[in-house]
C-alpha cells in the first residue's frame, strides 16, 4: 500500500525564481517610511503654526507704530467716503423736499429713481440731473473699507470688531460679553453653522501657511514660488470671504436670539429686543461694571 506525505510549502518556495530573486517591496524603503511620515507631520505642523500667524496678521491683532498708522489711515478713508455718503443724502433730500418737486410729480418721479440707484433723472422728467454717484454707490464705497468706523489696520479685523460695533449701536448690547451666555442659548444647528464658518476660516489661513512653506524651496527651484504666491493669493481671498461669513453668522445670531438672552436672565422682553432691555443685560452681564 503506497502512503502519501503532504508538506506544507510557503509561498516564497512556491514563487518562480525571478520573484524569488527581487521582491517588489525594498527593504530600503521600508526603512525610509517612517522618516517621511516624520516630515510630513512636521510640515503639517509648521503649516498650522504659520497659518495662526496669517490669521494673527489678517486679523489686524498686531499694533504698535505702523498698525496705528494704517488704522488711521483706514479711519481718514472711510471718514471721507462716510462725509460723502452724509452730503448726498443730504442732497437728495432737499432735492426731494424742493417746492418744484413737490408740485411737479415728473420731478419727484426722477428724483426717485435716483434714490434706486441713478446718478440723474430721466429726460423730460423736468428734474435737474444730480452729480455724482448715487447714495447706493457711495454707501456701497464706505462699506467697502467698512461696516463701521475702522478700529483695526486689516479689513478683516474691523469686519469681526464691527459685528460688535452693530449690535452694541442698535441694542446697545455688549456682544463680548453676551457672546458666552448667547452661546449656550442657541440650537446645537447654529452652533454647528458657526463652527463650521470659524473652521473654513482657519483652513484659510493653513493655506497661507503651506504657501510660505512653498516659498521654501523656491530658493533652489523657482516654480515653487509661483505655487506659494498662488496659495497665499487664494488663502488671503478665501479669508476674507469667510471672515464676512462668520461675522454675519455672530451679528445674526444677536439679532435672533436676543430676546431669548434677556429672558433667561430673568428681564421681561415681551415683543422687540429694544435698546433698554439691551442696555439692562449688558449691566446685568457686567456684574454692574
Amino acid at each position: 500500500m503506497r502512503s502519501y506525505r503532504v508538506t506544507r510549502t510557503s509561498p516564497s518556495s512556491r514563487a518562480p525564481p525571478a520573484q524569488r530573486r527581487s521582491s517588489p517591496i525594498d527593504s530600503s524603503r521600508v526603512a525610509s517610511l517612517p522618516s517621511w511620515r516624520w516630515s510630513l507631520a512636521g510640515a503639517g505642523l509648521a503649516a498650522e503654526a504659520l497659518g495662526r500667524v496669517a490669521e494673527w496678521c489678517w486679523m489686524g491683532s498686531w499694533g504698535g507704530p505702523p498698525g496705528r498708522a494704517l488704522t488711521a489711515w483706514r479711519r481718514r478713508r472711510w471718514t471721507l467716503a462716510a462725509d460723502r455718503y452724509h452730503a448726498a443724502l443730504q442732497a437728495k433730500a432737499r432735492l426731494l423736499l424742493s417746492p418744484g418737486a413737490a408740485l411737479d410729480g415728473g420731478a419727484l418721479g426722477g428724483t426717485a429713481r435716483v434714490g434706486a440707484g441713478s446718478n440723474e433723472a430721466a429726460p423730460g422728467d423736468g428734474a435737474p440731473p444730480v452729480p455724482g454717484p448715487g447714495t447706493d454707490a457711495l454707501n456701497a464705497a464706505r462699506n467697502r473699507i467698512a461696516l463701521a468706523e475702522p478700529r483695526s489696520p486689516t479689513w478683516m479685523g474691523d469686519r469681526m470688531l464691527a459685528a460688535g460695533i452693530r449690535v452694541r449701536a442698535r441694542y446697545d448690547l455688549d456682544l463680548v460679553s453676551a457672546w458666552p451666555r448667547l452661546w449656550l442659548l442657541v440650537p446645537e444647528e447654529v452652533r454647528g453653522r458657526i463652527t463650521s464658518a470659524r473652521d473654513d476660516l482657519a483652513s484659510a489661513a493653513r493655506l497661507a501657511g503651506w504657501g510660505v512653506l512653498y516659498l521654501l524651496p523656491a530658493l533652489w527651484w523657482w516654480p515653487a514660488a509661483l505655487i506659494g504666491a498662488a496659495c497665499i493669493g487664494s488663502a488671503w481671498w478665501l479669508g476674507r470671504h469667510r471672515t464676512g461669513r462668520l461675522a454675519d453668522l455672530v451679528e445674526a445670531t444677536a439679532d435672533v436670539h436676543g430676546r431669548d438672552l434677556a429672558r433667561s436672565l430673568g428681564i421681561d422682553c415681551p415683543a422687540e429686543f429694544t435698546p433698554a432691555i439691551g442696555e439692562s443685560v449688558t449691566r446685568v452681564l457686567r456684574k454692574g461694571n
